[in-house]
């Protein structure tokens, strides 16, 4: 993705494993806390866009899948993931075209995906309790694995178009002009 030398083995994990046990810290520290301070409490609302509101959701973003029978929760929701995040894990060990950024976008991935794979194997849902919006325009409610996965999605994103970008540019400086 980007011009770099390429990372140790050592490296990696040196950069993949305090990530991924810091954000999945956090998340269980903060999923343990909406539990104590939230559930069963009404949505306490922060500066006009952020609440806290306790929600069990047995399914994926958005609730999807959540009237699925259990069998399908478990397969789809559970095992599914389950085994793209160790993909993803080999991937981020053993590519040798990732860069830093993508190194650690992919320790993001990870660690949200196991927290919130914790909450489905150990209780049976995920524990959500964030919701940004105002008025009619919102969010789903969220916590903060959600928010560590899409940040790594995020930057895996901006990094492909970077890359993109840089291959159209040099492209056209290799092709003749016309």
């Amino acid at each position: 993705m980007s011009a770099h030398l390429p990372l140790s083995l050592t490296r990696r994990l040196a950069l993949m494993v305090p990530v991924v046990l810091l954000f999945l810290g956090t998340d269980q520290w903060s999923k343990r806390w909406a539990v104590e301070n939230l559930q069963g409490q009404p949505p306490q609302t922060y500066f006009a866009i952020l609440t806290l509101v306790y929600a069990e959701n047995m399914g994926a973003w958005g609730s999807l899948g959540a009237g699925w029978g259990p069998f399908a929760r478990w397969l789809i929701l559970g095992i599914l993931p389950a085994v793209v995040l160790c993909g993803l894990a080999v991937y981020a060990l053993r590519e040798k075209e990732l860069g830093t950024p993508e190194v650690v976008a992919c320790a993001l991935v990870i660690s949200g995906g196991i927290g919130n794979l914790m909450d489905r194997f150990r209780l049976g849902f995920v524990q959500d309790f964030l919701y940004l919006g105002y008025g009619p325009i919102g969010t789903n409610i969220f916590n903060v694995a959600d928010a560590v996965v899409m940040t790594g999605l995020g930057i895996l994103l901006l990094k492909n178009i970077q890359a993109y970008r840089q291959q159209k540019a040099d492209d056209s400086l290799e092709s003749p002009a016309s």
